[in-house]
């Protein structure tokens, strides 16, 4: 028998009855074709559909289309459908992760779309006939890359993560990338890249080196476009309190006494055990005043206040803020300025 053409691509099923043969033709939609490569999300619903449109009657003969489909790299059967003579397609999934059905007229597969899904081929089995590829869908799964963990030393941390003065610190972090891979990031506070990955999964690290109490504290982050969950942590010293001045240690009297002395604090722990001043001689004295700290850890600002009744003058002050440590301690001058300026 001749090659039948038209304008899609055409299927001759043959079935041997006695002497004689009988065929049907069963062709596919013209706008269809063979090989096709679809990109799609993660998690997304992907419904396919073939139509089938029968030239002649399939009373003598029957068909079965399977659908097969690569999971990381092996093939499963997913569906398959039978048709008999006179009588709809009956299919019966193969797996619980996807749903087909038919009719006469079109044969309809779905499925929730994973990372590790792959081609999809319809094929078509005929008695006496070798299996016919109809159609090969490529998946093209997209997904976001994850950041899994952020470890300092080995050990996973939130946030924050206290060292010893002269400690080496290394960072790692973990991570799956996405597809298509994006650039995984260690950062500083300020947003600058200090390592950086495309790699299929991490870790990522960063040699940090000796941590000194002295010297910048450090923040880094871990991020990868489109991560729903990005890490960071910031390196805290477990180190006497460091004062530091706002602006001038030349302070108005007048203000400090109705506002109070506001300072820079930096330390790994909210907890300060007791604030003392002393005036420095020619008559030294010692008193306690109040210490209230704002911020969150390490960066606080420590506002000293002195009670109603507690004489402060002018002269030259040192303020002693004690944690379980020790202390530390700044010195600052009081001036009789009624010019309404805190730092003068």
């Amino acid at each position: 028998m001749g090659s039948q053409y038209c304008l899609s691509f055409l299927a001759v099923l043959f079935l041997q009855i006695g002497t004689a043969t009988a065929y049907a033709c069963v062709i596919l939609g013209a706008n269809q074709t063979p090989h096709e490569e679809i990109t799609i999300e993660e998690n997304t619903q992907a419904n396919f559909s073939f139509q089938l449109r029968l030239e002649r009657s399939i009373t003598e003969s029957a068909f079965v289309i399977e659908i097969k489909m690569s999971e990381n790299g092996k093939y499963y059967d997913a569906c398959r459908c039978r048709w008999l003579s006179k009588n709809n397609g009956v299919c019966k999934n193969q797996r619980n992760v996807s749903i087909c059905e038919t009719d006469s007229y079109e044969m309809r597969f779905s499925l929730l779309v994973q990372r590790s899904y792959g081609d999809i081929i319809w094929e078509l089995y005929t008695t006496n006939c070798t299996p016919l590829t109809l159609r090969k869908t490529k998946l093209q799964v997209t997904y976001s890359a994850k950041v899994t963990g952020l470890e300092v030393d080995g050990q996973e941390v939130n946030e924050t993560y206290l060292v010893e003065d002269n400690q080496k610190v290394n960072i790692s972090c973990s991570f799956t990338n996405g597809n298509p891979p994006v650039s995984v990031r260690l950062m500083d506070d300020i947003g600058s890249a200090l390592n950086s990955s495309k790699h299929k999964e991490g870790p990522l690290t960063l040699i940090i080196g000796m941590f000194r109490c002295s010297e910048v504290w450090p923040t880094v982050r871990c991020e990868a476009a489109g991560s729903k969950l990005n890490r960071s942590v910031t390196i805290l010293g477990r180190c006497l309190p460091q004062l530091s001045h706002i602006g001038s240690q030349l302070v108005a009297l007048p203000k400090v006494l109705k506002e109070g002395l506001k300072l820079r604090l930096r330390s790994y722990t909210s907890d300060i055990r007791n604030c003392l001043v002393t005036k420095l001689p020619p008559q030294p004295t010692t008193k306690k005043v109040t210490c209230e700290l704002s911020g969150r850890i390490p960066n606080f600002s420590l506002t000293m206040r002195f009670a109603g009744e507690m004489l402060i003058d002018e002269g030259i002050w040192i303020l002693h803020a004690i944690t379980e440590l020790g202390f530390s301690n700044i010195t600052f001058v009081l001036i009789n300025n009624t010019g309404g300026g805190e730092y003068q």
